[in-house]
């Protein structure tokens, strides 16, 4: 069983309320051991930028099993036609890859146009099990329009989106993201970007 099935099956007990405290332990130690690997990694001669994207894709296993396990909980409750769409989006050093053993990991939530019951309890789910697995977690919840506002607005906002990287959710919602990223921001202030 890979790590992000690994992931899913324990959130799936966590999520399912069946020993609530015992499997976020499970899902907490398992993350532990997992970290221990990649620092015995680095101790036993790995570089430091293959550490910190091993770090990186380890958060990025967590978030998908997280997240695949909590749209699975919400199928009866919100059918398709009653889901925004809602992705994640690694930002700032975790969006570059580079996410040192106990630096923030800071998620973007996309959603589409309203943030609504489905999104909400999404975002609870992933937060709340990343915060109680020992995860320091830094998190926006914005649309596009509101991602392409605040970045216009706030340099370190535009930095930090500069440097986004997909995680899981709708691929071509990520890509009319990024597009209008570039189009209404990067490409227009990019003069003024690297004079700051």
């Amino acid at each position: 069983m890979n790590l992000q099935d690994k992931v899913v099956n324990i959130t799936r007990q966590i999520i399912a309320k069946n020993h609530k405290v015992e499997c976020t332990h499970l899902l907490r130690n398992f993350i532990a051991d997992k970290r221990e690997e990649i620092k015995k990694g680095h101790i036993n001669g790995k570089k430091g930028f293959e550490t910190v994207r091993a770090y990186s894709k380890l958060a990025d296993r967590i978030i998908e099993g997280i997240y695949l396990a909590s749209i699975e909980n919400y199928e009866q409750e919100f059918p398709k036609n009653k889901k925004s769409k809602c992705i994640l989006i690694a930002v700032g050093g975790y969006g570059r890859e580079e996410l040192n053993p106990y630096s923030d990991v800071d998620i973007l939530f996309l959603y589409e146009t309203l943030l609504d019951k489905y999104v909400d309890n999404l975002v609870r789910d992933i937060i709340t099990l990343l915060w109680d697995t020992g995860f320091n977690v830094g998190h926006s919840c914005r649309t596009i329009k509101e991602s392409v506002r605040i970045s216009s607005l706030d340099l370190s906002a535009q930095t930090a989106m500069i440097e986004s990287r997909y995680i899981i959710g709708d691929k071509e919602f990520y890509k009319k993201y990024d597009k209008s990223l570039k189009k209404n921001v990067i490409d227009k202030g990019i003069y003024f970007f690297i004079s700051r």
